[in-house]
């Protein structure tokens, strides 16, 4: 079996540039440059310069910066597709409204992935509920599943006309989906 490196890119806000975090060491901030797609890329392009690899995007991808916010996410269109990710599941993205955020993830060059997020009061789907990729010599089946959590604890607008469960119902369906009707082979 080949190995494979799987990169999980998650809370980026926006960041095209490194930018200061602040960070907590006991009792004491310490600031340190970090993020920017630059930045990533190089990461990116050195991890897979080593093999296979699988490049996912957890979310929290849209949003944030001046940018990002001004154009409602769809500044970070042509940086997310440069950068070459297998797939995404999303959080803030919604913060823009369903909507915007659905025509945004059709311009993307991989598809947003979420097995627990639906038109409310449907049993349908909003986004593909999973991807399979040839990796190297192997197939991988690679499963969405967004924040919960946009329905219940964010601004209304959110999630309007949408409804998420935690996932958990759903996930060992789409598991034995790709098991026995993709006919691949699990990694676990």
């Amino acid at each position: 079996m080949a190995d494979i490196s799987i990169v999980q890119v998650n809370d980026t806000h926006g960041y095209l540039k490194p930018h200061p975090e602040l960070f907590w060491e006991g009792g004491s901030v310490r600031y340190e440059t970090l993020g920017g797609y630059h930045h990533i890329a190089g990461i990116l392009n050195r991890i897979r310069d080593e093999g296979n690899t699988l490049l996912l995007d957890c979310g929290d991808t849209l949003h944030g910066t001046y940018h990002a916010v001004r154009s409602q996410g769809s500044a970070m269109l042509p940086v997310l597709n440069e950068t070459g990710f297998d797939a995404m599941t999303a959080h803030w993205e919604f913060a823009y409204g369903p909507e915007n955020f659905i025509k945004l993830s059709e311009k993307l060059n991989y598809p947003v992935l979420a097995v627990n997020c639906y038109y409310k009061g449907t049993s349908k789907l909003v986004f593909k509920p999973y991807r399979i990729l040839d990796v190297g010599d192997l197939q991988v089946g690679v499963i969405g599943i967004a924040s919960n959590i946009v329905d219940k604890v964010m601004p209304p607008w959110f999630s309007r006309g949408l409804e998420f469960t935690l996932g958990l119902d759903e996930l060992p369906y789409w598991i034995e989906v790709l098991r026995n009707q993709e006919r691949w082979i699990s990694l676990s």
